[in-house]
């Protein structure tokens, strides 16, 4: 009676490839791109960012998600001691505008993200201050956390599968086709 072989060990080294093919670099959001060179980045830590002010006191930027998605109907608030709290809404690409506001500091609040403003009247703000602010919402991503589902189903992943498949498969047919039992004649 014949005993099967163990798969070889190359086989469990192909087997681990599409778990390492991912680039750790590609674990963290990567920040949205923009046209605008004046649009300042905030992520995930309190920070005090500068801001100028547009035409009647406009304060203008966009909110997204880790993943670079607009964060459609979100309230941004903008609340200052001692003045009541100012709110509006993004719209469909995460954009948001809110008129009326004075010059100085303000807390800007979305969902759970909190950031530390100052807000310079129009035409008083030093010279690399943004004219809006791009916001990205903190949902405590951290580097080698992220979903399960985006360990196994990524492209690289994917790739990975399908390359590992195409090697392994005909090898187990060839070691199957080597240890099939002679047809008695």
């Amino acid at each position: 009676m014949k005993h099967k072989s163990q798969p070889p060990m190359a086989l469990l080294f192909l087997a681990m490839v599409p778990l390492s093919i991912n680039n750790p670099t590609r674990l963290e959001a990567e920040s949205p791109k923009f046209p605008n060179a004046n649009q300042k980045t905030v992520a995930n830590k309190l920070q005090v960012r500068d801001l100028e002010l547009g035409h009647r006191g406009t304060a203008s930027g966009q909110l997204f998600n880790t993943n670079g998605q607009p964060e459609i109907a979100t309230t941004i608030r903008f609340s200052r001691p001692g003045l009541p709290v100012r709110e509006t809404q993004t719209d469909r690409s995460g954009r948001f505008a809110l008129t009326g506001l004075a010059g100085g500091f303000y807390q800007i609040e979305a969902g759970n993200l909190k950031v530390s403003c100052r807000c310079w009247s129009a035409g008083s703000a030093p010279p690399k201050t943004g004219k809006a602010i791009l916001l990205v919402s903190n949902e405590t991503i951290q580097r080698g956390q992220r979903p399960i589902q985006h360990l196994f189903l990524s492209k690289d992943a994917l790739f990975g599968y399908a390359v590992t498949t195409a090697i392994v498969v005909p090898i187990l047919v060839h070691q199957n086709r080597r240890e099939a039992p002679a047809a008695s004649q």
